[in-house]
């Protein structure tokens, strides 16, 4: 019993030695140089992207901040999204945004800024849990930045449903299912851009996420907005939306009243992506002749 006793002892001991050496550990990870460096040059880059943005506000150059405002001041006056070629999605990020559309549009403008600033930072610390990482990698932050400042700039959806992607894989990660589907319908009625995920989930015969996926979505675009829309009027704005954009995009490669800016080279959509790495083309110029056709011969392989 006494040897019992002192055995426990010493663990005691060890374990009060042991909590102080890893929390001045991570301290001391924290206070790396590297990471010292990556903070400031994010720091940085925020304080000039927000001199920047007030430099556009004041110029007027806002981007698809008033589509946002128009759609949200729409839905909070029982207007129709119907017909609206500015606004190329379903109803559902209408009525998410509207809360915001109540604020003048100049506190609007600066409001969603700092929301896709805080998203940005949360799909940081996401990163971090989806990769085992006890803090963020500000160097590799510094890098995203680059391609989140052009999102900033551009005031588009983007951020927000990289969030959602990433909550998906999370909840993926922990072994929840069908909670995973969840942000994942809702990123895909935000944007149809992750829609690609739900095959993905199949491929990996994650039956139960891609079923959530599913009836997340069909909720989020059919049932989410009627409380504010109506089920009728809902329903035909997503009707007006599937024959403008995706009805077009699907049989012609383009979206509608979208016109050739949805045939860019330079952009992030599948399409455009698509042809920089399977075709030797200017991705500074739209495609505006003919119907492209795909070649493999530019493309090169490792051999060993």
């Amino acid at each position: 019993a006494t040897d019992d006793a002192g055995r426990h002892e010493t663990a005691r001991r060890g374990n009060s030695v042991s909590m102080p050496d890893q929390r001045a550990g991570e301290e001391h990870a924290a206070a790396r140089p590297g990471s010292r460096v990556g903070r400031a040059a994010v720091a940085a880059i925020l304080v000039l992207v927000t001199a920047a943005m007030v430099g556009k506000y004041l110029h007027q150059d806002t981007k698809d901040a008033p589509v946002w405002y128009d759609v949200g001041r729409r839905v909070l006056t029982g207007q129709t999204l119907v017909g609206l070629t500015s606004y190329r999605y379903p109803p559902t990020f209408a009525v998410l945004i509207a809360p915001l559309c109540i604020l003048p549009f100049a506190r609007f403008f600066f409001v969603w800024y700092a929301a896709n600033v805080a998203l940005f930072f949360a799909a940081l610390k996401q990163t971090a849990l989806l990769t085992g990482a006890d803090r963020v990698a500000w160097p590799v932050a510094l890098i995203a930045a680059v391609y989140a400042v052009d999102n900033l700039f551009l005031g588009q959806t983007n951020i927000l449903v990289m969030v959602l992607l990433y909550g998906a894989f999370l909840y993926l990660l922990r072994g929840r299912e069908w909670a995973a589907g969840v942000p994942l319908g809702l990123s895909i009625a935000v944007k149809v851009f992750t829609i690609p995920v739900v095959f993905y989930l199949l491929y990996r015969r994650r039956w139960r996420a891609a079923a959530s996926a599913v009836l997340s979505c069909l909720f989020f675009l059919l049932l989410f907005p009627a409380p504010v829309r109506g089920l009728g009027r809902n329903a035909r704005e997503v009707g007006d939306w599937g024959r403008r954009v995706v009805e077009p995009y699907l049989s012609k490669g383009k979206a509608g009243d979208w016109g050739q800016h949805a045939l860019d080279f330079g952009n992030q959509s599948i399409q455009a992506v698509a042809h920089r790495w399977l075709r030797q083309v200017d991705a500074n110029v739209a495609a505006r002749q003919g119907e492209p056709t795909v070649s493999y011969t530019h493309l090169t392989l490792p051999t060993n």
